[in-house]
Parts: structure tokens; C-alpha cells; sequence
């Protein structure tokens, strides 16, 4: 089940990207920064890079809490509600 939600999550995240929406991420530790590259390593922690230079892993709590998007429009907002709803669904993997 886990490698279908990451496997997902992964597809969904291309899809979007290839649709215009851009991904930013920043917290009280990491500076705001455009998301230009996105793994996740387990079902707790994520790995991105930002702005095409540094790579933080955060957790995938802190992710959903502090990720956002822009560039959505009407055709890609299923999808991003899909991109949701699987990120919620790895958080709970384990807990």
C-alpha cells in the first residue's frame, strides 16, 4: 500500500508541475523557496530542494503544513486535491 501512496503522490507532483502549478515551501528554519526537486525517502520524511541548490528533508507533517501552490487553475484543482489527500494518507502510515 505504501509504494502505490508514494508512487502516486510522485505522479500527481509531475503532473502538476507539467501543468503550471509551482510549489514553494518555507518554515520558521527554511527560507521560502520555489520546490525544484521532490523525493520521499519513507513514509515520514521528504526530501526537497529549493530554488535548484539546497536539499532539506522535513518531515511529512511539516510538508503539508508548510508547502503551498500557485499557478492552479480550474482543470488542475482535482488533482491537486488528489495531491492532498495522498500526502494525509502517507502521514498516518505508521502512526
Amino acid at each position: 500500500m505504501e509504494v502505490n501512496i508514494i508512487d502516486d503522490i510522485l505522479e500527481l507532483y509531475e503532473v502538476l508541475v507539467e501543468n503550471g502549478v509551482i510549489f514553494f515551501y518555507g518554515d520558521e528554519s527554511i527560507s521560502i523557496g520555489e520546490i525544484t526537486e521532490f523525493n520521499i525517502l519513507n513514509t515520514e520524511v521528504l526530501q526537497i530542494e529549493l530554488d535548484g541548490s539546497e536539499k532539506y528533508e522535513v518531515s511529512i507533517e511539516d510538508f503539508i503544513e508548510y508547502y503551498s501552490k500557485e499557478g492552479a487553475n480550474y482543470h488542475t484543482w482535482p488533482d491537486i486535491r488528489k495531491l492532498d489527500k495522498k500526502l494525509g494518507e502517507l502521514s498516518v502510515i505508521d502512526n
